[in-house]
This record gives C-alpha cells, sequence and structure tokens, in this order.
C-alpha cells in the first residue's frame, strides 16, 4: 500500500512540475524541436532555443510569457497567457530572441472567458462570460454584479458615472486579479466595461502578474492606445503632452490601431514623427483606426493628447538626461557609414563615393536609417525611393539622431549617392555618378542640369486636353513654376514635345517633389497613365534628347 502512494505521490510531482513549464516550438501546431522552461528570465543564450525560430507555445494555465525580439528583453514584445498554435496570427512567428515566463498562481484553474461576472459573492450565483472588447450593457445587469474572476493576463476597467446634469462625475476602476465580494450595489453606477489583454507588465514586477489597480488614477486622464484593434496587442497609456515618434516606444510609430480616450480628452493624431505631415483630430475612442476613409490604422507616428480647453504640455523624459553620444571615428576620409538606430548604434554600413540604390542597403536596410557619419569634404544626397525617386535632400554633416533632427527624415532613406562636398550650392536633381573602380557605375535615371539657353524649344504646354485653352511655349533649360505666366502651374493637360527634345517634369514649384521624363507629344494626360499627372505639373526641364 504504501509503494502504491509513493508511486503515486511520484506521478503527481511529475505532473505538477510539468504543469509549471512552458514548451516551445520550432514549427506551428505544436511540432518541430522543442524546449521546455519553467519561470524565470531567458536571454538569448540561455533558454537553449534556436533564435528567431519560434512559431508555437505551450502555455499552461496559470502561466504567462514575454516573448521579446531583441536580447536582454528588449525591442518589440507581446504577453501571451494561452497557448498558441502558430505565432502567424499574433504577427510574431519566427520573431522571439528573448523570453520571460511567469507563474500566477492559478495552476488549477481554466478560463473559458478572460472575466467572469457573478451576481453572489464568492463566485457564486449567476454568471456573465466577457470575452475582450467594450459592452454597454450585460444580460444579468451591471447592477447585479457582486464578484469578479479575472483571467491572468487580463484586465477589466468599469466606468461609472455618478451625480446629474452638468455634475456628473466620471471614475473609472481597474482590476487585474478576482475580486471576491464587492460593495452591495456597487454595480449601480456602471455604464460601461471595457476588457483588455495585459499588453505590458510594469517594470519592478517581471516576477508576478500586477494585481493592484494600477491604472485607475491612468486611464482617468489622457489615453491608451493599442497596436491592434479592438482594444488589443501592445498597449501605452499617453499622460496628457505631446509624443514625438520616438516616444512611443512602448506601441511603436505607424502600430497605433485603436485608441481609448478618457472622458473630456481628445487626442491630435500625425503622420509624420514630429507633429508634421497629415494630421486628424480623434474626439471619442476608436476601436479600429482602419475603419473608415481616410484610414488611420498604423499610420500614426505621433501624437497630441490634451484636455478639452487646454493647452498640451511637451513630456519631457524622466529620470536624468542620457549621456551626448561619443563622435564616430572613421578612419576612412572617402567613406560615410549609415546607422539603423539614433546615436550611431545598430546595425551599420559603410558607403565609399558612388550611388546606391536600395538593394545595395542589405545591411542596414532601406527605411531603416536613424543617424549618419560623414566626414568632412563628403555630403550625402539621400532620396525616399530605391532608384534614386521621390523627394531628396542633402546631408552635409554628421547627424546623430534624424528623429531630433526634426526635417521628417528617420527611417525614410531609401537610397542615395555620396559626394565630394566642393562648397557649391546644392545641385538640384540626381546625382552624378562617381567612378569606382572595375566596371562603371551606371547612371541614375532622370533630373537632368543642363544650363538655361533662353532660346525657344518648340516645346509647347496647354492648360486643356487636346492643344486646346491657354497655351505657353517652354524656352530651353529651367522654367520653374513662377514662370509659367500664360498657363499657370496645376493647369496642364496637355503638351507637345517636337522631334529631338525631351522635358522633365516636376510636381513641386522648384524642380522637386516627384518626377517624370518625356520624350514624346501628350494630348490628353487625363486619358493618360491613370491622369495622374494631369494638373499636376508645376516646373519643367527643356532639353535635346541625347
Amino acid at each position: 500500500m504504501k509503494r502504491i502512494v509513493l508511486v503515486f505521490l511520484s506521478w503527481l510531482m511529475i505532473f505538477s512540475a510539468g504543469a509549471q513549464q512552458v514548451t516551445l516550438f520550432a514549427d506551428c501546431s505544436f511540432r518541430g524541436y522543442s524546449v521546455s522552461l519553467g519561470p524565470g528570465n531567458y536571454s538569448s543564450g540561455q533558454h537553449r532555443f534556436p533564435l528567431r525560430e519560434l512559431s508555437s507555445i505551450n502555455i499552461p494555465p496559470g502561466m504567462v510569457v514575454n516573448l521579446f525580439n531583441r536580447d536582454f528583453f528588449n525591442g518589440q514584445y507581446i504577453t501571451l497567457n494561452q497557448s498558441t498554435a502558430c505565432l502567424l496570427a499574433e504577427q510574431f512567428n519566427d520573431q522571439m530572441v528573448s523570453i520571460q515566463v511567469l507563474s500566477t498562481g492559478f495552476v488549477n484553474q481554466v478560463f473559458d472567458a478572460p472575466v467572469v461576472l457573478h451576481n453572489r459573492c464568492n463566485f457564486q450565483g449567476a454568471q456573465e462570460r466577457l470575452q475582450e472588447g467594450v459592452y454597454n450593457n450585460i444580460n444579468m445587469g451591471f447592477v447585479t454584479i457582486q464578484s469578479i474572476r479575472v483571467a491572468p493576463g487580463f484586465g477589466i476597467i468599469v466606468r461609472k458615472e455618478t451625480g446629474y446634469g452638468n455634475n456628473i462625475t466620471v471614475m473609472n476602476e481597474e482590476f487585474r486579479s478576482d475580486q471576491n465580494c464587492l460593495r452591495i450595489l456597487w454595480g449601480a453606477a456602471i455604464k460601461s466595461i471595457f476588457v483588455y489583454r495585459l499588453g505590458n507588465v510594469n517594470a519592478g514586477h517581471w516576477g508576478q502578474v500586477p494585481t493592484q489597480p494600477q491604472a485607475v488614477q491612468q486611464f482617468q486622464q489622457g489615453s491608451v492606445v493599442y497596436t491592434e484593434p479592438f482594444y488589443r496587442g501592445r498597449t501605452q497609456i499617453l499622460y496628457p503632452g505631446a509624443y514625438h515618434g520616438y516616444q512611443l516606444n512602448q506601441v511603436g510609430e505607424n502600430s497605433i490601431s485603436s485608441i481609448m480616450l478618457a472622458p473630456g480628452y481628445r487626442a491630435i493624431a500625425y503622420s509624420g514623427s514630429n507633429f508634421d505631415g497629415a494630421s486628424v483630430v480623434i474626439n471619442n475612442s476608436n476601436n479600429n483606426l482602419h475603419a473608415g476613409f481616410p484610414s488611420w490604422g498604423n499610420r500614426i507616428r505621433s501624437i497630441i493628447v490634451e484636455r478639452l480647453g487646454h493647452q498640451p504640455t511637451v513630456i519631457q523624459p524622466v529620470g536624468p538626461p542620457p549621456p551626448p553620444p561619443q563622435p564616430v571615428i572613421n578612419n576612412n576620409p572617402n567613406a560615410v557609414v549609415m546607422y539603423a538606430d539614433a546615436n550611431f548604434s545598430g546595425a551599420a554600413q559603410q558607403f565609399t563615393i558612388g550611388n546606391y540604390r536600395g538593394y545595395q542597403l542589405n545591411v542596414v536596410g532601406q527605411r531603416t536609417i536613424s543617424s549618419v557619419s560623414i566626414p568632412p569634404g563628403l555630403k550625402v544626397v539621400a532620396y525616399e525611393g530605391a532608384e534614386f525617386n521621390g523627394a531628396s535632400r542633402e546631408i552635409l554633416t554628421t547627424v546623430s539622431n534624424l528623429v531630433q533632427e526634426g526635417m521628417g527624415w528617420n527611417d525614410r532613406i531609401s537610397s542615395f549617392s555620396v559626394q565630394r562636398n566642393n562648397g557649391q550650392p546644392p545641385v538640384i536633381g540626381r546625382p552624378e555618378p562617381v567612378p569606382t573602380g572595375g566596371r562603371p557605375e551606371p547612371m541614375p535615371p532622370g533630373r537632368p542640369q543642363p544650363a538655361n539657353s533662353n532660346q525657344p524649344s518648340g516645346v509647347m504646354i496647354y492648360s486643356d486636353a487636346y492643344f486646346a485653352g491657354p497655351a505657353q511655349q517652354l524656352m530651353m533649360g529651367h522654367t520653374n513654376g513662377n514662370q509659367l505666366t500664360m498657363v499657370p502651374a496645376g493647369t496642364i493637360s496637355s503638351i507637345k514635345i517636337p522631334p529631338g527634345f525631351k522635358v522633365t517634369v516636376y510636381e513641386g514649384f522648384n524642380f522637386d517633389g516627384d518626377y517624370r521624363i518625356l520624350t514624346y507629344t501628350i494630348d490628353n494626360f487625363a486619358a493618360e497613365g491613370q491622369g495622374k499627372w494631369n494638373k499636376r505639373i508645376h516646373s519643367f526641364i527643356v532639353e535635346r534628347a541625347q
């Protein structure tokens, strides 16, 4: 009999130990190479699992994991409190580098809903199961709520209103753990309930899921932004203030899909990192920024949160200022270094004098550059497009942080030219090729720079299609937007180009913006190329065809 009991206890101990471990799998559907981990923090060299190979994970009840895409628990991350058969659905497949495994102590509980409401204390009586989302009413009625079960990794915020007329007081209460007995008629003032997945675990609580209502005061002022629609995914609480792109460090730029606003607050969102570009005023909570037109899902790069009737205050970083970045020592006077992160950090790639298309940025990557080291005597002509197209700018000196520089070029460069800086004024248009040895560098297309000849060219532009309406003959060389006296800029619908000439047309007044090279007559821009260039041209360069 004793032997039977000992065997039973041994199996129980083995089962209990297994229940306190999560299992990582290299393939979806819990297949492939696997590793089991107990509670703890595991950097890249500790979990014994191939880096960026995790595709599914088994999480027993009562455990929570945080998956990070960088080592030492940095970078983007997600929080999971239940098994996931394929991380493709979480947009985190093959991303994990470091992991934190947490035990909440609720091993014996099995949750079929994140939140369960009961109409009696101690989780007795009628039940109401709530999945993630916002509820303005429930079948059992808010007033009957007496106890609440909250699954690990989830939270619940209840919105209450008291008073009448203009004297209504709004209060939000948040719970991240079970409430076994609430006050009588506690739910009488509830107007809505919000159930959500905990997207962040606060510093200092890595060993446990926070159980105190820490966000009660925070949610009464400002807003909460989410990386997924319907208030899901990673989150960041934004106090009233102004947030540059780099300050949205918990959700990331171009990653916000829903936003919750506390009563009496609004948000002004921008498509640029420094409160520039397109903007939209958000007056109410929005559970899906992708819906509607124009869509603002995954488009916000900076945001201002303000109380109605008050001026925004810029949030300053908390704590002592970081030490100034040390200058990068570049021993090659004929090369620049591009970095993926600010302050000369992250992936880096060196470029000697020459032209570099997008595919050649194979180390640092396109649209990822945040700092650049330029030695004296060189300059960079950067382009938004991968083929020396789109908007362009000259960078003449080292820049440690393209975000703080405030010109809107962080994570934007896709191709560029490294040139000698001879002190001449900036050349409008594309860089000339610079020999790099071996076979010659191909000439980037477009943006020619002929000298003005002030001679008639035979090229005629018209404000209407089929060569009708006001007309103007263009001179050889450059014609700026303010020189279009007969046919105003932005009104051109047809053009005659005689043989032996070519015309470069620009979207901007000063030979900037998007452009196109024309070598033939077009009688109707509206019917050609889907009308992209109809009434869009603002400046010209006319030259003889080679």
